[in-house]
C-alpha cells in the first residue's frame, strides 16, 4: 500500500478545515490534520510532521504570514512547503497558483484546482 502524504491545515474557520480534510481524504492520497487555532500551527506541524501546509492568511491573532515565519524559523519545521489559500486573493490574481514567488490559492477557485496545485507540490 502507498504511503498517504500528509497535510496540514491552519483555518480559524472550522467549516473550511472540516470541508478540505473531507475532500482531500476522499482522494485516497492524503491524511489530513488541522488546526483552528493558528497559535497551535508550529506545534502541530513539528508533532506531526506534514507533507505541506496550508495555511489561510487573514486570521485573528496570529496570521498566516505569522505562522509562515514561525514554520520557517523553526530548524525542524523550515523545509514544510507552505501554501496559502486565502479569500484575499481571486483565482485571477494566482498564476499558476503563485502570487509573486508564494504559492498561494483563492478559496474561491474550484476544488480541482486546490487538488492540482497541491498535487504539483507533493508529486513533482
Amino acid at each position: 500500500m502507498e504511503d498517504l502524504k500528509k497535510i496540514m491545515l491552519v483555518d480559524d474557520d472550522p467549516s473550511v478545515t472540516t470541508l478540505l480534510k473531507t475532500k482531500f481524504e476522499k482522494t485516497g492520497k492524503f491524511n489530513v490534520v488541522f488546526t483552528n487555532k493558528s497559535k497551535q500551527a508550529l506545534d502541530l506541524a513539528k508533532t506531526e510532521k506534514p507533507d505541506l501546509i496550508i495555511c489561510d492568511i487573514e486570521m485573528p491573532g496570529v496570521d498566516g504570514g505569522d505562522v509562515a515565519r514561525a514554520i520557517f524559523d523553526a530548524e525542524d519545521t523550515k523545509n514544510i512547503p507552505l501554501l496559502f489559500c486565502s479569500s484575499l486573493v481571486m483565482p485571477s490574481d494566482t498564476k499558476n497558483g503563485m502570487v509573486g514567488k508564494q504559492h498561494m490559492m483563492s478559496k474561491a477557485s474550484p476544488f480541482k484546482d486546490l487538488l492540482a496545485k497541491v498535487e504539483s507540490m507533493l508529486f513533482p
